[in-house]
């Protein structure tokens, strides 16, 4: 349960009494229009990562980087990146993957965020941020569009088209929309796309097996749950307080502009790609995922590949209970990490507005995992892990014998 019964200024008081240092602005300081564009920066890098910002080349993305609207990222076959969002939302992008910052519009003391972000290949994972009133947040894949409210969720966009796209639910509510119709879907339940004109497969029609096999491939790679925020260090620090301090209308102005995300998606490295489990697209070769009843055949094949995760159900309620209970820490921490930015550049008067914005629209119950139908019961919430190199390797890893997600190029 999410309850501060000491409010965010009262701690943040009592950590400039002891350090003595000023804790408020007593005037806010002018704001350059430039933070208007920044959109969160860099706060984990593993190997190479590239970035191409508007109208420059490609560059590596270093820790604490800045990122800003418009941006594009690149991972390398054996990269991983996660971005850390104003509003202390992260985006995780293993190997091989692209996103780009379509829109990102945060202003905490109106109470509005607009989000959305391309992921045009990769596996992936998101959680959304500090809560305000009004929140819309978007995923947009090259043959789907999700919507998001207050969750954590992951996916696989796989590098070849004729494979289909797996999104699997944490924690909140998601619509997918294809040109062939909307699904939405709950915590715990996740959906296929098979085609931008095919409807998305319902939740209840998913085997347990595709979910499974996506979750082992995510938690293999990102590890358990999303990692909590990671604060900016030095002029980054600044410059998201600042970005945080501007106008809803002022940071609409400035991404008022086309963006990167129709232009072509950069070809992964010699080598790499990024591919859905080998289960689920022979699953998907064999026709289980169109919605249509099976034939014996059919059926067998299903049952057939089930065996490879006999505890499918499990792995998924218990990703979904670790997904829920690193929501809850990343939305304290979120909060924290905006109210102590804006601490720094916003009076007395103006940061009591933001906390009570936020205190607002601050769940005051555990968040709840939706399930598929068959869900078995939830069992013991296993402790958060944020991903590092030596923590991937968990107790939701793919069996030894399965192949791995991502093809790694020739060293």
């Amino acid at each position: 349960m999410i309850k501060l019964r000491l409010s965010l200024i009262g701690l943040l008081l009592i950590a400039a009494a002891f350090s003595g240092a000023p804790l408020y602005a007593q005037t806010p300081p002018p704001l350059a229009a430039a933070p208007a564009s920044v959109i969160g920066y860099a706060s984990i890098i593993e190997q190479t990562v590239r970035s191409r910002k508007p109208s420059q080349s490609l560059t590596q993305l270093a820790l604490n980087d800045v990122v800003v609207f418009d941006e594009q990222i690149t991972t390398g076959s054996e990269s991983r990146a996660v971005i850390t969002f104003r509003d202390g939302g992260v985006l995780e992008l293993g190997p091989n993957g692209v996103a780009t910052i379509d829109r990102f519009v945060f202003d905490p003391q109106s109470g509005q965020r607009e989000k959305a972000i391309s992921i045009q290949r990769g596996l992936f994972r998101m959680t959304s941020g500090a809560p305000v009133a009004n929140s819309s947040i978007t995923l947009r894949t090259p043959i789907a569009t999700i919507g998001i409210r207050g969750s954590v969720v992951s996916g696989i966009v796989p590098s070849d088209p004729l494979q289909p796209t797996v999104i699997v639910g944490g924690t909140g509510q998601f619509e997918v929309t294809t040109g062939g119709g909307t699904v939405g879907f709950g915590g715990g339940q996740s959906t296929v796309i098979s085609s931008a004109q095919s409807a998305p497969l319902p939740p209840t029609q998913v085997p347990a097996f595709v979910a499974a096999t996506v979750v082992q491939a995510v938690t293999g790679t990102l590890g358990n749950a999303p990692p909590p925020p990671q604060p900016p260090t030095g002029n980054t620090a600044s410059v998201i307080a600042q970005a945080n301090a501007q106008p809803a209308s002022q940071q609409r102005a400035v991404q008022a502009q086309p963006t990167q995300s129709s232009q072509p998606t950069p070809p992964p490295q010699a080598g790499g790609g990024v591919g859905v489990p080998p289960a689920v697209q022979t699953a998907a070769i064999a026709g289980l995922l169109t919605g249509q009843p099976l034939t014996q055949q059919q059926q067998q094949l299903a049952v057939q590949l089930g065996q490879s995760v006999p505890n499918a159900q499990q792995v998924v309620t218990t990703f979904a209970a670790a997904q829920a209970s690193a929501n809850q820490q990343s939305i304290q921490a979120a909060q924290q990490q905006v109210v102590s930015g804006l601490s720094q550049v916003l009076t007395p008067q103006q940061l009591q507005a933001v906390q009570q914005q936020i205190q607002a629209v601050v769940p005051t119950t555990p968040a709840t995992s939706g399930q598929p139908a068959n869900a078995a019961p939830a069992q013991q919430t296993p402790a958060q892990q944020p991903a590092t190199p030596e923590n991937r390797t968990n107790d939701l890893q793919p069996p030894a014998d399965l192949p791995r997600v991502f093809t790694a190029s020739p060293t």
